[in-house]
């Protein structure tokens, strides 16, 4: 079963992604600018994430994401009707 992440995962992956670039990769997209690592890691991790707004972005959901049936919308009712 495949789902969408939160933003807050998608921006991890992309900053996990970016951390791990190396100094002249970086340094290439800030030509000209004294390098600060962190800026740049963060500037580029919201650039990236822009980007990407316009697509699906999906994942294999991991075990405790995976209900075995489907959930009631309002269990409160469910439960409420069968008393009366």
């Amino acid at each position: 079963m495949m789902i969408r992440p939160e933003d807050d995962e998608i921006v991890a992956a992309i900053q996990i992604a970016v951390k791990l670039a190396p100094n002249y990769a970086i340094r290439g997209v800030f030509k000209g600018q004294k390098l600060e690592r962190k800026v740049a890691i963060d500037t580029i991790t919201q650039r990236v994430f822009a980007a990407l707004g316009r697509y699906e972005i999906t994942r294999e959901a991991r075990g405790h994401e995976v209900c075995s049936k489907t959930l009631p919308l309002f269990p409160e009712r469910e439960e409420s009707a069968g008393t009366r």
